[in-house]
């Protein structure tokens, strides 16, 4: 099993990638998803993949996020607590999918 943290998961590439890991659910596992500002595809995708945490970028938006999930899933906010939680490692594969 592969734990993957997709960066960008609410752009296309981003949404591409969860439904093949959604195919494969015996050897990939959503870890982590990131998005930019899109709050309300970020809490579909997490209510389904149920990873271990959730970054957004858009700080304002934290609040909504963290009303929206279970307690079990940890949110994060901002460009410092995202780049914190991708620099814990506890993931085997983390996948780009952001511009710049």
């Amino acid at each position: 099993m592969k734990d993957i943290v997709v960066l960008g998961s609410t752009g296309s590439i981003g949404t591409q990638t969860l439904e093949v890991l959604q195919e494969q659910p015996q050897h990939f596992r959503a870890t982590g998803l990131v998005a930019g500002g899109n709050a309300s595809l970020l809490i579909k995708q997490a209510l389904q993949a149920k990873p271990k945490w959730v970054g957004i970028k858009d700080a304002a938006k934290l609040s909504f996020i963290r009303e929206s999930l279970p307690r079990e899933i940890l949110v994060v906010a901002g460009d410092e607590a995202i780049e914190e939680m991708v620099g814990l490692g506890d993931y085997q594969v983390l996948l780009a999918a952001i511009s710049g």
